[in-house]
This record gives C-alpha cells, structure tokens and sequence, in this order.
C-alpha cells in the first residue's frame, strides 16, 4: 500500500463513522435477541466493575492489582458508565489520530485494525484508553527523537496499569539499538527507568493510602495465583471454546513479533539494513514480551492475552509495517501457512473433537487469508479487502455482545 497525504477531518470522520456504525449494529442485535439496551450497567463487567469500586470507594474494598490512573480519573470526571466510555472513546480516537498522522498510516489498515476482536474494550469502562494514549506518546516520541513524549508517556503508562514489566525492556532494547551515541543512549535509558520507578512509586503511594500495604499490588498478584511457572498442554483461557480461539490468535501475533525480531536482530548481525525503525523495534519486543509474560505467569491459562495484544497501539505499528511490505508472504504459499496454522492450533487441543478442529480449520483459512492480503496483486486486493473488513467486523461484533451480555471475553 502506498502512503497517502493525511488530512485531519477526513481521518476522524473515518472514525467516528465506524463506531457510530459499530454502536448501531450492537444495539439493534441487542433490541432483536431481548437483550437490556439502555442501561449504561451493562457497559460494567468483570474488571471494569474493579475499576467503578476503586472510583466510589478507593483501594480500602477493591484488588490492588489494578492500577490507579483510570479509576482515578473517573472519579474526577464525577460521571457514570456511559460518561466515561464516551471520554474514553473520545482520548482513544484522539490517540489514534495522532498516531495515524505520525506513522502515516493508511485509511484501509486503519480500519483492518479497528476490526480487530476486542479493540472495542479501548471504548469501555477499561484502563486500555488511558495505557492507549500513554503508548501512543511513547512510539511518538521514539519515532521523532522527542525525549519528552517517551517519558510522558511511559509515566501515563505505568500509572495505568502493570505493563512496566513488558514496556520498559522493550523500551530499553529499542533505545539500546538505535543510532544514536552510548552516552546519549545511556542517559536516555536512565531517564526511562527513572521514570518508570517514579511512575510505581506514584501507584505505591496511593495504594499505600488507602491499605497500609506497602507491597499491595504484589499481595492481590498472589492472590490470584499469578507466579511464573512452565506452561502445561494444551493451552487454555478463561471462558473456553471461542475464548481460547481468540487468546490463540493474540499468542500467534506474539510469537510472529518474535519472529520479526530475531529476523531484524539477524540482519543487524551481519550489517544488512533492516529498514525497521525504532519504534517498530518497540513495538514487536513489547508484543512478545507480553505474550511470553502470558504464557508463563499462569501456567499456560492465557489469562486476557487477547486485550493486551488487540487494544493496544503496539499491534496497529505491527499491522502497518506489514501491511507495508517489511515481511513478504507469497500469495502461493498460502496451503503451506494454512497446514502450519493447523499444527500450531494442535498446542491448544484442537485435535480433541471434529467440531473443535473444524472451528480452528475455519480460524486457519481466515489468517492464511489475513497474512497473504498485503501480497496480492492490487486489483485483487480492492476484491478481497471488504470481504476481510466484513468479516473480521462480524467477529468483533460477537466479541462485544459477548461482553455486553456478561459472559468472559478478557
């Protein structure tokens, strides 16, 4: 895809367009299957009613797990549900804009990314908008060289939620591979980790408040059972069936990242240019790390790996460097990435029943599709891009009316 000259009405009214569009087809499958539509209580499930008690009645009746920013910042807003999920739509697209300028981002990727299964939690009573925005401010500033934003950024980051353990190696090995001078790429790791511990510092302070635990955050940690240990097969999640499915995709996002990586860190070894930049760099690192964190914290129970992949800015960089021809999958290769799609699905007890194989048949042909779309002769890829967009809109679409009807998605 080539880039195109970005003009700011036109980017947000592609935007607001596609949640109004999203908010339209959710609501009227919620009136034509019974469900409740005009409760902003069921914008609340699972952490999000974490989020509301850590609001109302601070740390003293909630998990020290979550982190304060979002929580924090609600109460100042003095808003309920929906006010809230229309600030975070609203920070969130004001993000992405920003993003979508800096990066030069075309509109098709934009909306392949948008389509992604749980991009809508950035829309929810969720702490991903604020970690969205922080995020954001720091591929912003790695990719101009602007100190200040990575910092800013990080900070929002690590006041937002436990992501420092996946953020800040990333950041430091992106820094540590750049360009610039060992003195100059010292300092600047040592103003990211400096920030990073006033940032915990700052969530550590407030928790401390409110509990008379120093180490809160690390009690309600164990208390959930969360400790590093060697995954077991096959993998699982939370919720089962579709869950799994879709927690199985967010892994196969990491491990490409991985992938994607060690193919740059190769080129690098033996002085070819790799044409990644830094802020790529930071972005697959993170997903990998991340996915890595996953897969070992909880012994193979990819506990909410979809949302920490899907719902963040880190996949949209993923996506479009992609879709910018940095990795090239031939189209004729799509039998042989299919078969292998159907092998690494095994990990996750596919095999177990002809109705589970056949759902993950269907999920391999769909990526096969997925990964080979950017190589397809142009006239074929103006064919097949509604047909991906529909589909992956669809998948969303279930995900969201999962969750609106209370039932575990992350």
């Amino acid at each position: 895809m080539t880039r195109y000259s970005h003009n700011a009405v036109g980017i947000w009214t592609i935007l607001v367009c596609y949640i109004l569009v999203l908010i339209g087809v959710v609501t009227i499958l919620q009136v034509l299957i019974g469900k409740e539509t005009l409760s902003p209580s069921i914008l609340v499930h699972f952490d999000a009613s974490h989020y509301q008690g850590i609001m109302l009645y601070g740390y003293g009746q909630e998990s020290s797990a979550f982190f304060p920013l979002f929580p924090y910042s609600w109460r100042a807003l003095g808003v309920g549900p929906l006010g809230i999920s229309l600030f975070n739509t609203a920070l969130f697209l004001f993000a992405l804009s920003t993003l979508i300028s800096v990066l030069s981002i075309h509109w098709r990727t934009v909306l392949i990314w948008l389509t992604l299964p749980t991009v809508f939690f950035l829309m929810l009573p969720y702490t991903e908008a604020w970690f969205f925005i922080g995020a954001s401010g720091v591929i912003v500033g790695v990719r101009r060289k602007q100190l200040a934003f990575t910092l800013l950024g990080l900070f929002a980051c690590t006041v937002a939620r436990p992501a420092f353990t996946a953020l800040l190696p990333a950041l430091i090995f992106a820094t540590a591979l750049g360009h610039e001078s060992l003195k100059r790429k010292l300092f600047e790791i040592t103003t990211v980790v400096s920030t990073c511990l006033v940032g915990l510092a700052t969530v550590v302070a407030i928790q401390y408040h409110d509990t008379g635990d120093i180490f809160a955050f690390y009690t309600a940690q164990s208390g959930y059972g969360n400790s590093l240990k060697f995954p077991s097969f096959p993998l699982t999640s939370w919720g089962g069936g579709s869950i799994v499915r879709l927690d199985a995709t967010a892994l196969l996002i990491g491990i490409l990242s991985g992938g994607v990586l060690l193919w740059s860190m190769i080129r690098r070894w033996k002085n070819k240019p790799d044409q990644i930049g830094q802020e790529v760099v930071l972005s697959v690192t993170y997903l990998f790390v991340v996915s890595g964190i996953a897969l070992m914290l909880r012994g193979g129970e990819l506990y909410s790996l979809n949302r920490f992949i899907f719902a963040t800015p880190f996949s949209l960089v993923l996506i479009h460097e992609y879709f910018e021809h940095r990795v090239r999958l031939p189209v004729k290769n799509v039998v042989v990435i299919f078969f292998g799609l159907l092998i690494y699905f095994l990990f996750f007890g596919s095999f177990v029943h002809i109705q589970t194989f056949g759902k993950f048949a269907v999920l391999s042909a769909f990526l096969s599709i997925y990964l080979i779309y950017p190589n397809m002769l142009l006239n074929r890829r103006s064919w097949v891009f509604p047909w991906i967009l529909l589909a992956s809109f669809i998948i969303q679409v279930y995900y969201l009316l999962h969750y609106l009807g209370d039932e575990w998605v992350a």
